[in-house]
């Protein structure tokens, strides 16, 4: 796997992957993808990557300044709620380390 980036192993996990990296800006960048094997559906897309992107503005103000994250999400996605993208987020950034805090 590539420095950066995690996998959940639960094949229930609604998040696939997180890849995270460092960026020449000092905002941190962040980057959902929904693709067509989530649902066929660009509503239903777009109402997921609303939620993600919900979930990713409460945890914002703990990530490290100047990176650059992209998340992307398993057809289980589907049937998840805000909470459990906040919760799967906040894993996810603690196994890479991305919160203020970890070196």
């Amino acid at each position: 796997m590539a420095p950066g980036a995690a996998d959940f192993p639960a094949r229930s996990a609604p998040i696939n992957n997180a890849q995270v990296g460092n960026t020449q800006v000092g905002n941190t960048q962040v980057g959902v993808v929904v693709s067509l094997k989530v649902h066929k559906r660009a509503v239903v897309r777009n109402r997921l990557k609303r939620r993600v992107r919900a979930a990713l503005r409460t945890l914002l103000p703990r990530l490290r300044p100047s990176l650059w994250v992209v998340v992307t999400l398993r057809p289980e996605a589907v049937q998840c709620e805000y909470a459990e993208f906040l919760r799967e987020l906040e894993q996810l950034f603690t196994k890479l380390e991305v919160f203020h805090g970890h070196s």
